[in-house]
């Protein structure tokens, strides 16, 4: 997608850091390049709660990525999330790769390295915290193809 676009988080007044990411939206079936980003995804019974990720790296199969996870709509706390990659597949089966480094750096902003995709097809990053005492989990698709 050639669309471009400059988006900042968080103001720097508020004591936060500032993030800005200058790339295209991921398509389905494209490998992330370093500054693309996924679409939104939101949880299904609270649609303004979403995540989205920033890429960082090239995604493969051959070296570990890098990326960053933001969650919108909700305050966090960041000791309580977790991410995680997970491949279904079918049949009730699927697997997971090993776990990832992940340092919160800002409110809800979380930079996620050693990600290992193991192998090329449709990854999900599976984003996990308490919302309202319940367990949420956002799931984001992404595509590795080598």
């Amino acid at each position: 997608m050639t669309k471009f676009f400059s988006i900042v988080i968080t103001s720097i007044l508020s004591g936060s850091i500032a993030l800005a990411c200058h790339g295209g939206e991921v398509d389905k079936g494209t490998t992330p390049q370093p500054g693309d980003k996924t679409k939104q995804y939101c949880l299904s019974d609270e649609t303004s709660v979403c995540s989205f990720i920033w890429f960082q790296s090239h995604i493969n199969s051959n070296t570990p990525g890098k990326f960053v996870v933001k969650v919108l709509g909700a305050e966090l706390n960041g000791t309580d999330v977790k991410v995680d990659l997970w491949m279904d597949m079918g049949n009730g089966h699927g697997h997971g790769s090993a776990p990832v480094k992940m340092t919160e750096i800002s409110q809800n902003t979380y930079q996620i390295e050693e990600a290992h995709f193991i192998m090329a097809g449709e990854w999900l990053v599976r984003v996990q915290f308490t919302l309202n005492g319940k367990l949420a989990k956002i799931e984001i698709p992404v595509y590795v193809s080598e």
